[in-house]
């Protein structure tokens, strides 16, 4: 199943407490490995009596259920908080990136408007950006490998691809896509 960054945003997170399950804040944010694209965080905005942001691996969740808005963790609360932050090299803020200008190799074409995680491996296997300047003001979608660089100073994304060659995306298609090659 794939789904877009901005339908895991305001999931709310439950935790495991004796036995059951008690809300313990939502999903405000996730973050990336720069190279791979893997998910390493959800960043979480907690609600009291902890209040503020805590980062939870994809690993410690299950049964992400979109109909019901939830996402649920293995950890309780308390084992959640005592987590050691761990830096894992660059990581990408998906809050951060959706609105960065996507630079083709012939310059400027649209803006990133989202991702789209493989729910499996949590993986970002393609970005959909908006194409005004390719393809009248449909959006198109792209392999993540296509990404050669994010430029945080400039809020550019480098793909090496020719505008043409990007497919748009129409809403009957859904989020079916082609390898990521």
């Amino acid at each position: 199943m794939q789904k877009k960054v901005s339908e895991l945003q305001s999931l709310e997170l439950f935790t495991s407490e004796n036995g059951g399950l008690r809300p313990f804040g939502r999903v405000v944010d996730l973050l990336f490995d720069d190279d791979s694209w893997k998910v390493r965080y959800l960043v979480v905005q907690v609600e009291s009596p902890l209040s503020g942001r805590v980062l939870v691996s994809p690993s410690v969740t299950t049964n992400v259920d979109f109909e019901e808005h939830r996402i649920e963790s293995t950890q309780t609360a308390q084992q959640i908080a005592e987590t050691p932050l761990q830096n894992n090299g660059r990581l990408l803020s998906a809050a951060e990136i959706c609105g960065y200008t996507v630079e083709s190799q012939i310059g400027p074409a649209g803006r990133l408007e989202d991702l789209v995680i493989d729910m499996k491996s949590w993986i970002a296997d393609y970005a959909k950006a908006d194409s005004v300047s390719w393809l009248a003001t449909q959006s198109s979608m792209f392999s993540t490998t296509r990404i050669s660089e994010v430029n945080w100073k400039t809020h550019r994304i480098h793909v090496d691809l020719q505008p043409e060659v990007l497919q748009p995306v129409f809403p009957s298609a859904g989020l079916n896509t082609t390898s990521r090659n």
